[in-house]
């Protein structure tokens, strides 16, 4: 199995050094580069092409979004994990580009940044959970109207199901009963107007929800 190949943006040195021991502790996790400055960040980027690009330079969001546009363009295969101190207002603008990981750092922060690489590698996403409220209650804005009468809880359903998730699945990731999952899933049915389980499904596809709930394991 090949080594993760992981490029560090950090200009923050004692953060830059906690990072680097706490990825130089598993030996599948490469450090290719480290960025300390936003000089000549895009080319960088390009020219390590890392697996996955741990992000944390403090400059202007739109600067960020500028930059991590470009690398998303050009390196399409680049996972992109964010780190943040605090939640920023405009992190919407960030998802929007398909990041797949966005961490606000907490006392947590080392294990959680383990556990958001190790998904994002195998191909899932990692949000904290700050960042997921903010992204359901998008959904919930900027969807059509058949989307917006599901609850919180239907929207998960309805997610997980997506994502080839079964009734005893969907019972143990929300921690509620599966006859109640059965009832959630009838009143989705309900609400989007369709007659099956299929239906729903590709429905949700069809509307990019496949991603917005990120199970727990």
């Amino acid at each position: 199995m090949q080594n993760v190949r992981i490029l560090l943006a950090e200009d923050r040195p004692v953060m830059c050094q906690a990072l680097e021991q706490l990825l130089c502790r598993h030996y599948d996790l490469e450090i290719v580069g480290i960025l300390t400055t936003p000089h000549n960040f895009c080319e960088s980027v390009v020219a390590y092409a890392p697996d996955i690009l741990l992000y944390h330079l403090h400059i202007d969001t739109q600067t960020s979004l500028q930059y991590l546009e470009k690398v998303r363009l050009v390196l399409p295969q680049t996972r992109i994990l964010c780190l943040s101190e605090d939640f920023h207002p405009n992190a919407m603008d960030l998802l929007s580009l398909g990041v797949e990981g966005y961490i606000l750092m907490d006392d947590d922060t080392s294990d959680v940044i383990m556990m958001a690489i190790r998904k994002v590698v195998i191909g899932q996403r990692y949000y904290s959970p700050q960042i997921l409220d903010l992204l359901v209650n998008s959904m919930h804005q900027d969807q059509n109207d058949q989307i917006k009468q599901l609850t919180k809880r239907e929207f998960e359903v309805l997610c997980l199901m997506s994502q080839g998730y079964k009734n005893a699945c969907i019972s143990r990731e929300l921690c509620i009963a599966e006859q109640t999952v059965k009832n959630y899933i009838r009143s989705i049915l309900n609400k989007l107007d369709v007659s099956t389980r299929i239906d729903a499904v590709l429905y949700a596809r069809d509307h990019n929800l496949v991603t917005h709930y990120q199970p727990r394991t």
